[in-house]
């Protein structure tokens, strides 16, 4: 597996590509709306029940002409060498490639994650392949994760914005000082930031 940098993506207004009408299609397609996507094309002769409605549907086998212009691209049949020619294709035209079944292999441009999230924070979880792992270390990620965080975190985005616009405010010493254990623990037993 190649070395990989992880970074989150904001997903409005890029043009995404789905092949493959599956169960994991539809997990794919239904994270990615969740998460800000606008322009979804499916690429499949059929369409999994939990599909979600709100995206383009093209109902055909694949052909290379159907994927249009993409910035991002899943294959995400049940047939590898389909896989490996749709990755092909996409990346003549210049877009990203994800191959549900090359993760672990390095054949995918960019990897997915399982995520967790409270609030504006989000831990994203990566297993190169190994979906029980992620599951797992999400399990665990839950469970140290308190729900006080999003509170926490809005309040912290809040003070920010203000000290920004203050004259004469160390933001970075400022900022240090309020992203503290201590700070962290105040803020769950009086629900305030230090002054």
């Amino acid at each position: 597996m190649p070395a990989t940098y992880p970074i989150f993506v904001n997903l409005t207004g890029l043009r995404i590509v789905v092949v493959g009408g599956g169960q994991v299609a539809a997990r794919k397609v239904a994270v990615m709306l969740e998460h800000g996507a606008t322009r979804i094309r499916l690429i499949s002769p059929e369409r999994h029940p939990d599909m979600p409605s709100r995206i383009e549907f093209i109902q055909a086998r694949y052909e290379p002409g159907l994927l249009g212009s993409p910035q991002l691209v899943i294959a995400a049949t049940n047939d590898a060498v389909l896989n490996r020619q749709i990755a092909a294709d996409a990346r003549k035209l210049g877009a990203m490639v994800n191959l549900v079944d090359g993760e672990s292999s390095g054949e995918s441009d960019f990897l997915t994650a399982s995520i967790v999230e409270r609030g504006n924070i989000r831990v994203a979880v990566n297993s190169s392949g190994v979906p029980g792992l992620s599951k797992l270390m999400c399990e665990l990620l839950e469970g140290w994760l308190e729900p006080e965080w999003a509170a926490f975190s809005e309040r912290l985005r809040e003070r920010r914005e203000r000290m920004k616009a203050a004259a004469n405010v160390d933001l970075a010493e400022a900022m240090r000082k309020l992203t503290t254990r201590d700070a962290f623990e105040r803020f769950k037993r009086t629900g305030e930031l230090e002054s």
